[in-house]
C-alpha cells in the first residue's frame, strides 16, 4: 500500500488488513512524502506484520508501489490503498484460488463502492470470459486494482509498474499481462470496498493526462493483438467513446471510433454480434446516465436511439433496442433507490469510522 497524506481514512483500511482470517503475510506500507498524520497513524499500530518504507519524499504512486514491489518477499502480492477495506476472508479465499488454480497470474475480486460518508455508490461485478476481457481491454481493465492477488515472481517478470504512467499505471499493467499471455479471474464475491471521492479517476476520469496515458495504452494493445497500427489520435477516440460516451465526441467521431473498435475485434475473432452488442450496451448506458431516461418532447432520445439502431447494423430490432435501453434505466434507477441496503456486514464499522 502505498500512502500519501491518507491519515483521513487510513484507519479503515489498517484495521482491516491486520484482521484477516489468513494471518501469514507482511504488510508493506509506503509512506510517500505524506506532510498530515499519515506517518503517525501507522505507528499507533504495534503488529510486527506492518513493514513501514519512508520514502522522504513525493515520488508519486507509481514509484512508490514499485518500492513495495522490490521490498515484497511473499509468494502473491495484494493490493489495498488508503480507504479501502478488505473482508476478512479475503486473502484467505484469494490465496486458496491460486494454489488450487496454478494457471491463473491475477486474481480479482468483486467490489463495493462508497463515498467519503459510507453511502452506498455502486456494486462491480467483473467478468471473467476471455472474448470479453479482449473486449474491454481497449478501454477498461479486467480487474479492480485494489481487490487483485498476483503472482509476485509473474509481476516482477513484466517489470512491475512503468513509471511513466501518473494515473493509469494498473491499466498499462494488466494491459501487458494480456499481451504476455497472463490469465485473470475475478472471484464472483465483493470481498472489497473502495471508496470513490470527487478526485478520484473513477469519478472525474482526469479528462487529460489518463486519456494520454490511455492512447499509449490502447496503440500497444491494437499492435499486439490486432496487428493494427493506430496513431494516438484513433486510440484516444476510441477510449473517449467508452469511458465518456459518445455526446463526448460527437455524432460522426462516434461513429468512426465504433467503426474502429469493429475493426480490432474482428482481428482478434470476436463475433460480430458480441461487438455490437457492446457497443449497444455502451451507448445506452451513457443515456441512462445522462438523463436519457426523459422521454418527453424536446428530448433528444429517441433520436439517438434511432442513431444507435443504424450501427446495430440490423443484428438487433428495434424492440430488443428499446428493452435493453429500459432495463438498463430501471436498473440505475433501483441501485439509487437501494442507498444503505447492500453494505456488506464487514463494511459496517469501516464506514462508521470513516464518517468520523
Amino acid at each position: 500500500m502505498a500512502v500519501y497524506n491518507g491519515e483521513t481514512f487510513l484507519r479503515p483500511t489498517l484495521d482491516s488488513i491486520l484482521s484477516q482470517t489468513f494471518a501469514d503475510f507482511e504488510f508493506i506500507i509506503v509512506n510517500d512524502g505524506s506532510t498530515d498524520r499519515s506517518q503517525q497513524v501507522v505507528a499507533e499500530y504495534r503488529d510486527d506484520r506492518i513493514v513501514f518504507v519512508d520514502n522522504g519524499r513525493n515520488i508519486g504512486q507509481t514509484a512508490s508501489l514499485n518500492v513495495g514491489l522490490r521490498k515484497a518477499r511473499g509468494t502473491f502480492l495484494a493490493r489495498t490503498d488508503a480507504g479501502d477495506i478488505s473482508a476478512p476472508e479475503r486473502f484467505r479465499k484469494q490465496v486458496q484460488y491460486l494454489e488450487t488454480n496454478p494457471h491463473v497470474d491475477i486474481l480479482g475480486t468483486a467490489a463495493y463502492q462508497y463515498d467519503e460518508a459510507g453511502g452506498f455508490c455502486g456494486n462491480v461485478f467483473m467478468i471473467n470470459r476471455r472474448s470479453v476481457i479482449l473486449q474491454r481491454i481497449f478501454f477498461a481493465c479486467p480487474v479492480i486494482h485494489v481487490s487483485v492477488m498476483v503472482r509476485r515472481e509473474r509481476i516482477l517478470a513484466l517489470g512491475g509498474y512503468d513509471e511513466s504512467y501518473r494515473v493509469l499505471a494498473d491499466y498499462d499493467l494488466w494491459a501487458r499481462a494480456l499481451r504476455n499471455g497472463y490469465r485473470f479471474w475475478n472471484l464472483d464475491e465483493i470481498l472489497t470496498g473502495y471508496l470513490v471521492t470527487p478526485s478520484s479517476f473513477g469519478s472525474s476520469h482526469g479528462k487529460g493526462r489518463s486519456v494520454q496515458e490511455a492512447s499509449r495504452i490502447i496503440v500497444e494493445l491494437a499492435r499486439a493483438l490486432a496487428g493494427s497500427d493506430l496513431s494516438l489520435e484513433e486510440a484516444e477516440g476510441v477510449y473517449r467513446l467508452f469511458v465518456f460516451g459518445p455526446r463526448d465526441l460527437g455524432r460522426r467521431k462516434a461513429e468512426e471510433a465504433g467503426d474502429l473498435f469493429r475493426q480490432l475485434l474482428r482481428k482478434t475473432d470476436i463475433p460480430d454480434r458480441d461487438i455490437e452488442y457492446l457497443l449497444l450496451r455502451n451507448y445506452l448506458k451513457m443515456l441512462t446516465m445522462e438523463g436519457g431516461g426523459d422521454r418527453s418532447p424536446g428530448n433528444e432520445t429517441p433520436s439517438l436511439l434511432h442513431g444507435i439502431l443504424s450501427h446495430v447494423r440490423g443484428l438487433f430490432s428495434a424492440r430488443i433496442v428499446e428493452d435493453a435501453y429500459d432495463r438498463l434505466r430501471i436498473s440505475r434507477s433501483r441501485s439509487a433507490e437501494a442507498t444503505g441496503m447492500k453494505t456488506p456486514v464487514f463494511l459496517d464499522e469501516a464506514a462508521s469510522r470513516a464518517r468520523c
